[in-house]
């Protein structure tokens, strides 16, 4: 399977959508990623 990579600006143009609203919606689920495997990583006895 092929991987395409695109700019928040491509993205934005095919699917009709603010560049911005997508670029913040990105950072935060990223954030909320590594927030969630922190959390998995604390909560795992050493």
């Amino acid at each position: 399977m092929t991987q395409t990579y695109l700019t928040t600006k491509a993205l934005s143009e095919r699917i009709h959508y603010n560049e911005r609203t997508i670029r913040n919606q990105l950072k935060v689920e990223q954030v909320q990623s590594i927030a969630d495997s922190k959390k998995c990583r604390e909560s795992t006895p050493q």
